[in-house]
């Protein structure tokens, strides 16, 4: 759970998504993970990369019904085809 993690530390993102020109976008799965990338990384990615903070996925997150969170998500269709 997200409440579990203590001392976070960043990876090495921002070096990956350079290394990875045909990078379009980046998703964060929740608040915390959202957090965590705006704390980190979201200035410092190459412009040509949107990044998208959705909600979280997982079943903890009860706030949404299964349809909303479908909803949301839809967002990244674009990028899979």
């Amino acid at each position: 759970m997200d409440s579990s993690i203590k001392n976070e530390a960043p990876n090495t993102v921002v070096e990956l998504a350079g290394e990875l020109p045909h990078l379009q976008a980046v998703v964060c799965n929740g608040g915390k993970a959202g957090a965590a990338f705006k704390k980190y990384f979201a200035k410092k990615m190459p412009e040509q990369v949107r990044i998208f903070y959705l909600p979280s996925t997982s079943p903890a997150n009860a706030r949404l019904r299964l349809e909303d969170l479908a909803e949301h998500w839809q967002v990244i269709l674009q990028f899979l085809t």
